[in-house]
């Protein structure tokens, strides 16, 4: 009876006058706390204060003597006479959380959790006249279930209750098979590339507008694959699933998703030019980077300028031009006064060939000088060493094992004349110290 009230007082204007009569200072409490929340639109307020005179005209006493169960009484009366139930149903018991009318969990949704649904349950929110199709798609969900998750499995609920079934149901009244002609299934297809635009954007300046539906075609794959499913089950089950095996309205071609994917990169991409000029940091990285980018075209540039042994400042660092033992200087090597750690032009030459790769080589392998320790003793031939960079971060490098004692020629991979592209070729001197 309590359900039924509330459900009759949802929608009329008496239950407030009736409720601002029988409790004035618990109604002047309410609005109080919605006021003192600046975030809180005023609709919301309104529906709140609405929702709390419901309560109070259909069960009697007053704002102080309302409980948790008619919170959810209330809520029951929506879902059976409301297009959205319960919106915002939080606001009014957090409200009456604060005024300590009600002790419960901190949100609604925790009070009324009552576990995953079952596959009847999902396919029961929508309220589907056809009872053999609400059976047949409550089946097949039970038949999927054992493969999916519980979030997929409320998807895919959704998907084939709400936007397939309820939408042909709606425009279709009376329709009670899965084979759909041509027409019916075309419009179908058309009406769900698009929102409910009531829904979607009830108020501004572009309500009444439709928005487009950006999981059609995830939709589309999950209706065929229904239907083919179906078809499939037919030939092992004939009693329980031959019935409903009929074509399916969608071709393969509706449902390839090379568009799809192209749509949503984007529109990632156009929230990132969105939003990458609003961040606070951005002109200072720009800056460093571009500063980084100097820096390390004017290392090479300075150490071609010098001669093998001779000095050099480029960058705020001073560095030794390495004298080669042997061979062309195909590459030009480096190192800081009383040390035998070597930087690789190669290396640096990479990173100032385009400002995109200097911006990621500046931070990564030139970073605080960006020198490489030489290869350790003893190292197998064609090992990988790993190369460690001055602030401790490691990178890989390939390198040629060390020569052994005594010996002046260096091993090469292979016999081949070692790697073009090795950067241990044609070390200095004390490079394998």
């Amino acid at each position: 009876m309590f359900v039924r009230l509330c459900g009759w007082l949802a929608d009329n204007h008496f239950a407030r006058e009736l409720a601002a009569q029988r409790d004035p200072q618990g109604f002047a409490r309410l609005r109080e706390l919605c006021a003192c929340d600046p975030d809180l639109p005023a609709t919301v307020r309104a529906r709140t204060i609405h929702r709390a005179a419901v309560i109070v005209a259909a069960k009697g006493g007053t704002v102080a003597q309302v409980t948790i169960g008619d919170l959810i009484a209330e809520h029951a009366a929506e879902c059976g006479t409301m297009a959205r139930p319960g919106m915002d149903t939080q606001v009014l018991y957090g409200l009456l959380r604060a005024m300590g009318v009600i002790t419960g969990p901190p949100t609604f949704r925790q009070l009324r959790a009552v576990g995953p649904r079952t596959p009847a349950e999902l396919i029961g929110r929508y309220n589907l006249a056809c009872a053999p199709i609400r059976d047949l798609l409550a089946d097949y969900l039970a038949e999927r279930q054992p493969a999916l998750d519980y979030s997929t499995l409320n998807q895919l609920s959704y998907e084939l209750g709400k936007l397939f079934w309820a939408g042909l149901e709606q425009h279709h009244p009376g329709i009670a098979s899965l084979h759909l002609p041509d027409d019916v299934a075309r419009a179908w297809k058309q009406r769900l590339q698009a929102k409910d635009p009531a829904r979607s954007c009830p108020s501004g300046p572009d309500a009444g507008v439709p928005a487009e539906r950006i999981s059609a075609g995830h939709c589309l794959a999950s209706v065929r694959a229904f239907y083919l499913d179906l078809a499939d089950w037919a030939t092992a089950d004939p009693a329980r699933w031959a019935q409903h095996a009929v074509p399916c309205p969608i071709r393969a071609h509706e449902t390839r998703s090379h568009k799809t994917i192209q749509h949503r990169k984007s529109r990632m991409d156009a929230r990132t030019r969105e939003r990458l000029p609003a961040l606070p940091a951005l002109p200072a990285l720009v800056s460093a980077v571009t500063q980084r980018r100097k820096d390390t075209a004017a290392l090479p540039a300075a150490a071609r300028q010098a001669e093998p042994g001779q000095a050099f400042t480029a960058a705020g660092q001073t560095l030794i031009r390495s004298p080669l033992r042997y061979g062309a200087a195909r590459k030009i090597w480096a190192h800081e006064p009383g040390s035998s750690i070597c930087s690789r032009d190669r290396a640096m030459g990479h990173w100032a060939s385009s400002p995109r790769q200097v911006a990621l080589g500046s931070i990564g392998d030139l970073e605080s000088g960006g020198e490489w320790r030489a290869c350790p003793r003893g190292c197998r031939r064609g090992a990988r060493r790993r190369a460690l960079r001055a602030d401790g971060v490691t990178d890989r490098a390939g390198c040629a094992a060390a020569p052994a004692a005594g010996s002046q020629k260096p091993h090469h991979r292979g016999g081949r004349g070692g790697d073009p592209g090795d950067p241990f070729q044609n070390q200095p001197p004390g490079a394998g110290a």
